[in-house]
């Protein structure tokens, strides 16, 4: 009897390990999958960009990541990036005293086009930027953001379909609703 409430016991335990190393591998496998419908949802783009430095073409890499693909129109469209060099040897970015931005004075280029492909932000405008200082490109975490209002307007960005394009190369498909 001893030896059966001992392997019951035993096989109570062993059971219960199975289950919660059951649940682990199905937790692992959601947050794998999440990720993987992340990318594929257009949150987050991969890929070579350029960048406003010196570095050689193609030898920045950068990953891309916006919160929604739809926006209301009393919240910025943001963009989140992180960049670092693909090849061997160094190249600097242009950093302000502050911390990295994207758009006309940061680290990599950001412009929304619209459904017709007019770049309504920046734009063609002039930038006048602060002082940039050259900055080892290892990785560089930066931000950007577009207010809703087309360059040189007071009114926001008609509702509709744009393209938030990131250092040349980067698409991601947003709604301005």
């Amino acid at each position: 009897m001893t030896n059966g409430r001992l392997r019951g016991a035993t096989w109570r335990r062993l059971a219960g390990l199975l289950g919660l190393a059951g649940v682990l591998v199905l937790a692992g496998v959601s947050a794998s999958t999440a990720a993987a419908a992340h990318q594929r949802t257009g949150l987050v783009q991969e890929g070579p960009v350029t960048s406003l430095g010196d570095c050689a073409a193609g030898s920045v890499f950068a990953r891309a990541t916006i919160p929604r693909r739809t926006f209301t129109a009393s919240e910025p469209v943001t963009v989140d990036v992180v960049l670092h060099q693909l090849r061997g040897g160094t190249c600097d970015v242009a950093v302000s005293g502050g911390p990295a931005t994207i758009g006309p004075c940061g680290v990599t280029s950001m412009k929304i086009l619209n459904r017709a492909g007019v770049d309504v932000w920046p734009g063609s405008a002039a930038f006048s930027c602060p002082m940039l200082q050259a900055k080892l490109l290892e990785v560089v975490k930066a931000t950007g953001s577009w207010d809703q209002f087309p360059i040189n307007s007071t009114s926001i960005a008609p509702r509709g379909d744009y393209r938030l394009i990131v250092g040349g190369r980067l698409v991601f498909h947003i709604a301005l609703r």
